[in-house]
C-alpha cells in the first residue's frame, strides 16, 4: 500500500486541478474526473441523477452513525492518550498529525461545506474531521467508496462531495506557497545544501538536468 506525503499530495491535486478544468463544463465527461481518483461508477451510473430526489423502488436511506464514527476516533488518535501512537498515525493517514491538523483547519476555515451542520429533521450532520479523513483515504490510498462508507459510515456522494472540495481547498489555500515557482533566495540556500552533499549545481533532479 503506497503513502504519499504532502509534497506528492500536492503534485497530485495539481493533475487534479488541471483535469477538472477540461471537464467542468460537460456533464457528460465528469466521469474521467472521478477516475484520477482511482474510482470507477458501477455500470449504468453514467446518467447524473439529482441528489436527493425520490425514485420509484428506491430503497431508504442507511442509518448510518457519524456521532459514533467521530467519538471512535477521537480515541484512536486525537485525545492526549490515544489507543494508537504517533506513529501508527503516520503510517495510516501518511502524514504527521501536526500536519493533518494544519490541514482540516485551514479547510475548515476555507470552506463552509466542511462545517458540521443540523440536517432538516435537526439531526448533527458529519463533523469536519470525518469530511477530512474521509477524503484523504482516497487520495492516499487510491480506495473506493465502499470500504470508507464501512469504515466511517460515509455514503458514496458524500465522500464525492468531500474530495472535490477538499481538493478545491488545499489547491486555493496552499498553492501560493507550495506550487510556485522558488524564489532567488530559495533557490540558492538548495543549492548551497545540494552542494554540501555532493552535487554541485543541482537544485531538483537526482540526474543533475535542473
Amino acid at each position: 500500500m503506497v503513502c504519499l506525503t504532502l509534497v506528492q499530495v500536492m503534485g497530485l491535486i495539481t493533475v487534479l486541478m488541471r483535469a477538472r478544468s477540461l471537464v467542468e463544463d460537460n456533464d457528460d465527461e465528469e466521469d474521467r474526473f472521478y477516475q484520477l481518483l482511482f474510482v470507477q461508477r458501477p455500470p449504468g451510473m453514467t446518467k447524473k441523477r439529482r441528489p436527493g430526489v425520490s425514485r420509484p423502488g428506491r430503497s431508504k436511506n442507511k442509518q448510518r452513525d457519524y456521532h459514533s464514527r467521530h467519538l471512535r476516533l477521537l480515541e484512536q488518535y486525537m485525545i492526549p492518550f490515544p489507543v494508537y501512537n504517533e506513529h501508527d498515525f503516520r503510517r495510516r493517514f501518511c502524514m504527521h498529525c501536526q500536519i493533518f491538523s494544519r490541514i482540516m483547519t485551514a479547510v475548515v476555515q476555507y470552506d463552509s461545506f466542511f462545517e458540521q451542520n443540523r440536517d432538516a429533521a435537526g439531526r448533527v450532520g458529519i463533523s469536519p474531521l470525518l469530511k477530512v479523513i474521509s477524503a484523504l483515504r482516497v487520495l492516499a490510498y487510491a480506495s473506493s467508496f465502499d470500504p470508507i462508507d464501512e469504515i466511517l459510515e460515509m455514503s458514496e456522494t458524500t465522500v464525492k462531495n468531500c474530495v472535490q472540495h477538499f481538493c478545491e481547498a488545499v489547491i486555493a489555500v496552499f498553492s501560493p506557497d507550495y506550487l510556485r515557482p522558488p524564489t532567488p533566495s530559495e533557490v540558492r540556500d538548495v543549492l548551497e545544501e545540494n552542494a554540501k552533499r555532493g552535487f554541485v549545481g543541482m537544485v531538483g533532479s537526482m540526474d543533475r538536468m535542473h
